[in-house]
């Protein structure tokens, strides 16, 4: 049996638990589990220490899951990452993949779906469980239709949204991984396919279209 060592970030003790009681009693591996409470704890931890697999919460304190990726991602850190998580946001899924989470489960997912993920993991696949699957999709679904009425890239048709919803372009650079010269681009294009002036016209159109 192959030993593998975990490490669980998860500011529930609870929740802990019952991964390490979920994976226990598997024949699959043997996982020698080490744990944190904090975003923080789990970035200190991995700079004296190597792990095979890390099963990550998205609400740490201090620092949340997705600033932990985002440091993975930035360090050339490779270590195997499943976000376990109770938020279906599908902003925070999609930064969560775009900073290479190898796989994203809920926390009322079954013990037999926390393993399947594991092991799709280890053999070098992306895991997502069926409800962030279908969450996605329907994302995708939208985005194709509002791609089709307006002639938008799927990335402008994402910034349109997060335009509306007041963010900056500093703002929408980071979340993007991309330059503020870049953002400020694709905010001309918009406005020009679009036939807008200002961000303002941008707000009033997403929602009197319901995007």
């Amino acid at each position: 049996m192959e030993v593998v060592k975990l490490l669980i970030a998860d500011d529930h003790k609870l929740i802990r638990n019952g991964v390490k009681l979920m994976l226990a009693n598997q024949s699959t591996y043997k996982f020698i589990f080490t744990e944190v409470s904090s975003g923080e704890d789990l970035i200190d931890l991995l700079k004296d220490e190597s792990f095979d697999f890390i099963i990550l919460d998205i609400s740490l304190p201090n620092m949340s899951g997705i600033e932990v990726l985002k440091y993975l991602k930035t360090h050339q850190i490779s270590t195997p990452v499943l976000v376990q998580t109770m938020h279906k946001e599908i902003d925070i899924i999609r930064q969560s993949l775009e900073y290479d989470a190898n796989g994203y489960i809920l926390k009322s997912s079954e013990k037999d779906e926390l393993i399947n993920a594991i092991i799709t993991i280890f053999e070098g696949n992306r895991y997502l469980s069926q409800e962030v699957s279908m969450i996605f999709a329907d994302e995708v679904s939208k985005n194709l239709s509002i791609k089709a009425n307006t002639d938008l890239s799927v990335r402008q048709i994402e910034i349109l949204k997060s335009l509306a919803k007041g963010k900056t372009n500093d703002e929408l650079a980071a979340i993007y991984n991309l330059s503020k010269r870049t953002i400020e681009g694709h905010r001309s294009r918009i406005l020009k396919k679009l036939n807008l002036k200002t961000t303002s016209d941008l707000v009033r159109y997403v929602f009197e279209n319901k995007l």
